[in-house]
């Protein structure tokens, strides 16, 4: 099968867990011998054209870089790119079989381009924000380096890509087929495959001896990921565990109001940001900490999930839906309510003071991965939607 990937952003550049799993996905199926490309964003210091782990990737538009927030790409960048994909996928039309988008630009891209060739199209849409989230994209162009246009355009261009005509849509979790269908879109159009991981890459990093007394948090740093909860309660976490750590893996817009945060409430002791870290020094940390947050207040799924779980790693996070889907209370972690501080810090501090406890939720969290989660199960539902489209 010929299959085209279109992708504003691709490895070595990668925002959040959209992106990634689209690389993996790319990779597992070049495994099983299919013929993927990929058109992204020409991105400073990398080729136009390249093959990555056998996927051909061809980067198009005004070159981007990473500078440390998820909306370093501006207007025109965006423009440029939303037509020279286009283009692009009209030019090399001859050389897949099927269209599978990402959101949002290379979507309208993907479709555009459609209109004239009529080959199968399919849209993945990770996560709906304008179910009861009205607010949603006015927070969102608060944050630093956002720019203001983001309000008006955000919203308006996700209403787009849901209704337009001739496409299947792709999602990861039950709760965000609920909110799509809540926009007026047919069940009949949309498919739930949920995220995978190649347990490979895991378990070829040794785990330590002993779990340090370490809570750990890996994703952008943006204002809906709810870290600052998670950081006002670390001083109920320190009067029942002294000396526990709090480490912050990331980059985003909210980096800076977090890090005022923490040093309001004088615990730059106890909470460390370590910026953007490679996958191997991100399961180390996992592997490593006693816990994982996952504190978010949207999520279309919650990758660093089911990644805590292949660590052995139990995770707490929000009762906001679709992570109750994964974390089942007192199985593999526990669930709170979202700004509840002193519920965070009890629940956490229960763990941290229960290492026992720890190791049971962890083996039962990497069963859960091995029999629903692993990219081998995740593709093969992709390989049988493909041919139903075809």
């Amino acid at each position: 099968m010929k299959i085209l990937f279109v992708s504003q952003l691709y490895p070595p550049l990668v925002y959040g867990g959209g992106e990634y799993i689209f690389s993996k996905w790319a990779e597992e199926l070049v495994k099983k011998g299919h013929k993927v490309t990929v058109i992204t964003q020409n991105l400073k210091g990398s080729p136009k054209n390249e093959k990555i782990n056998g996927v051909n990737v061809l980067r198009v538009g005004p070159k981007i870089e990473y500078k440390g927030s998820l909306y370093a790409i501006n207007t025109f960048q965006n423009f440029g790119f939303l037509l020279s994909a286009m283009k692009k996928i009209i030019l090399i039309r001859k050389k897949f079989d099927i269209i599978h988008a990402n959101t949002y630009i290379p979507a309208l891209s993907a479709w555009m381009a459609n209109f004239f060739l009529r080959k199968p199209l399919l849209f993945t849409v990770h996560d709906v924000y304008l179910q009861d989230r009205k607010d949603f994209w006015k927070q969102w162009a608060k944050q630093k380096e956002v720019p203001k246009i983001v309000s008006l355009v955000g919203g308006l261009l996700e209403k787009i890509i849901l209704k337009l005509p001739r496409t299947m849509i792709h999602t990861v979790s039950k709760t965000s087929e609920e909110d799509i269908i809540k926009t007026g879109v047919k069940k009949q159009r949309i498919v739930v495959i949920p995220n995978g991981l190649n347990l490979t890459e895991y378990d070829k990093i040794k785990s330590p001896k002993n779990k340090k007394n370490q809570i750990y948090f890996v994703g952008r740093l943006i204002f809906y990921k709810n870290i600052d909860t998670v950081i006002k309660s670390m001083k109920l976490i320190l009067k029942k565990v002294p000396n526990t750590k709090f480490i912050i893996s990331g980059k985003g817009p909210y980096e800076d109001k977090l890090k005022e945060i923490v040093k309001q409430e004088g615990l730059e002791k106890n909470i460390i940001f370590t910026g953007r870290v490679s996958d191997e020094q991100k399961i180390k940390y996992l592997k490593e900490s006693d816990i994982m947050v996952q504190p978010s207040l949207v999520e279309g799924f919650g990758i660093t999930i089911i990644e805590s779980f292949a660590c052995k790693t139990p995770v707490i996070s929000s009762n906001v839906m679709p992570l109750p889907e994964l974390v089942k209370d007192g199985i593999n972690g526990y669930v709170c309510k979202p700004f509840d501080e002193k519920e965070w810090a009890e629940k956490i501090a229960l763990l941290l003071k229960d290492k026992n406890k720890i190791r049971k939720l962890g083996d039962n969290a990497r069963k859960i991965v091995e029999e629903n989660y692993t990219i081998q199960v995740i593709v093969k539902k992709l390989e049988r939607l493909y041919n139903r489209l075809l």
